[in-house]
């Protein structure tokens, strides 16, 4: 079965809940949502409130103790790891909070090998994600030697390069100063405005002023 469409994903989860063995309350409560094809939003919240936790569910990372997560009306919360493995890799781009670039290689080898991606980009392809993020003067660079603004940008180069219909983002700019935090917010918001759905997990509120679609969870509820 083919699972490579076109177009961004509509997400909708229905009820969706998370417990995990000997916790009081749920880490989600029952949880119900939509994010629609094409469109970006913000899900806000204090750390600890379980904005990682929902980015996960919606990677297949994780499976939810309760309700279901539909991509594109598909249920995926029994779809064996195999199956999510594939669907991740040819429609989900994700940057994580911890950036997961490969510091013992060079910054165009990091694409190479983004997310398993199978064929391999090309090294075209390579070029023009990294002339994107204006890294492609460092290409041949160690990945080490680059600062923390340079890094979150060749992690959503990684991300973009296989050209997902889901982007999901984990805190992209919490650690960078305003100029990079605007840079990296303008190249997701890019991938959204040519058809990827986005979401991004956040407290910055320097992003909140730039998307009017703000979720906020709070205690494990959506707000």
């Amino acid at each position: 079965m083919d699972d490579a469409v076109t177009g961004g994903i509509e997400v909708r989860g229905e009820r969706v809940g998370l417990r995990f063995p000997g916790q009081v309350a749920p880490l989600l409560d029952n949880l119900s949502f939509v994010l629609e094809p094409g469109t970006c939003t913000l899900l806000c919240g204090p750390s600890g409130s379980g904005k990682t936790s929902l980015l996960l569910l919606l990677l297949g990372m994780q499976r939810p103790t309760e309700g279901a997560l539909l991509l594109d009306g598909q249920d995926i919360t029994g779809w064996p790891e195999r199956r999510m493995a594939v669907f991740r890799r040819r429609n989900i781009g994700v940057v994580f909070q911890r950036l997961h670039v490969l510091e013992h290689l060079r910054v165009w080898e990091n694409l190479l090998l983004a997310g398993g991606a199978s064929p391999e980009p090309s090294k075209s392809a390579i070029e023009a994600a990294l002339r994107e993020v204006d890294l492609w003067p460092l290409a041949q660079r160690p990945t080490w030697q680059l600062s923390t603004g340079e890094q979150q940008r060749l992690a959503i180069a990684r991300a973009l390069i296989t050209e997902p219909r889901l982007v999901l983002a984990d805190e992209p700019t919490s650690s960078l100063d305003d100029a990079q935090a605007e840079r990296v917010l303008e190249l997701l918001l890019r991938a959204q405005r040519r058809g990827a759905t986005l979401f991004v997990a956040t407290h910055d509120q320097r992003v909140v002023q730039h998307v009017p679609r703000v979720w906020r969870l709070q205690q494990g509820r959506l707000a």
